[in-house]
């Protein structure tokens, strides 16, 4: 009879030792199952990143080329008249005054082509 009990035993020994041992292999399963959905999640961040990272350097490169752009239109604005109309009638009053002279100046030539000649 010892020998019935210590067989017994020996099979509830084992039999409770396969099953801890399947308890831990379905924990260590759960948990490589755990890490892997975290390095699914994390990768797909990962590149969800990526995409923000492209799109936020094309936005800034936007936003810089527009500050550079407002930059030169107030170099523009700082040097263009206030009154255009003004500023044309002045040029062509300068320009009239000039082809005045050149006109004067070659009837001028005239007379004395005619004093020399």
């Amino acid at each position: 009879m010892s020998a019935d009990l210590s067989v017994r035993e020996s099979r509830l020994n084992l039999d409770f030792t396969t099953k801890k041992v399947s308890e831990a292999i379905r924990e260590i399963e759960n948990d490589i199952n755990e890490e892997l959905e975290l390095t699914h999640d994390l990768t797909e961040l990962n590149e969800k990143m990526s995409g923000l990272l492209k799109h936020f350097s094309a936005v800034e490169e936007k936003v810089i080329e527009l500050v550079r752009t407002n930059y030169n239109m107030e170099s523009v604005m700082i040097s263009t008249p206030v009154d255009i109309n003004h500023e044309v009638k002045r040029v062509l009053r300068k320009k009239k005054k000039l082809e005045m002279g050149k006109i004067e100046e070659h009837k001028s030539l005239g007379n004395l082509d005619c004093v020399t000649g």
